[in-house]
């Protein structure tokens, strides 16, 4: 059953990315919820070719794709409004990468996959990407892409805090999958 999960991740982080470079081109590289997914597609490729040494690769991915999901749920979904749903779940790009990809990676590793206990992969390179939007936000270079990037505009206090949390938040979802999975 992995085996079909990796390779319907493959085909639907395809069609996503199809999607995603008519929209926004190469830009897609600002996006969390984007290089989770492009992570996951490499992850399931190497799954395919090696399970064993793919298990780290797939968990980070996994714990990335499982963040995306929830801040897009709680946060970038009230954020849009009345249509927030629709927007962030139900179009083409939206549904593949915040819906169905994290869905099916989230399932096969936690059921058919070996597992990792290295749950500060995916939490250093979260931070990493963090600390690099803070910047570039901070700098002037982009707006965004999340609203809790957007130092100027909410304040050095309230971005620490609402980082701090959403850190915390990325930790207990790295553990917890670990948690989970044994």
């Amino acid at each position: 059953m992995s085996i079909l999960f990796n390779v319907l991740m493959i085909i639907f982080n395809l069609i996503g990315l199809y999607f995603v470079i008519r929209e926004v081109g190469m830009k897609f590289i600002q996006f969390y919820t984007l290089l989770s997914n492009n992570l996951n597609m490499l992850s399931a490729i190497i799954f395919l070719i090696d399970p064993v040494k793919a298990v780290d690769l797939r968990y980070t991915s996994v714990c990335m794709l499982v963040i995306t999901f929830i801040i897009t749920l709680f946060i970038l979904v009230p954020a849009e409004g009345s249509g927030g749903f629709k927007a962030m779940f139900g179009t083409g790009l939206t549904f593949f990468h915040h819906l169905v990809c994290p869905f099916l990676s989230f399932f096969s590793y936690l059921l058919w996959e070996g597992h990792s206990q290295k749950w500060y992969l995916p939490f250093g390179i979260t931070l990493i990407y963090t600390f690099i939007f803070l910047y570039l936000n901070y700098k002037g270079k982009v707006d965004g892409p999340y609203p809790f990037f957007r130092i100027k505009k909410n304040g050095i206090k309230n971005t620490v805090i609402t980082l701090t949390f959403l850190a915390l938040f990325v930790l207990a979802v790295c553990i917890g999958i670990t948690v989970i999975a044994d």
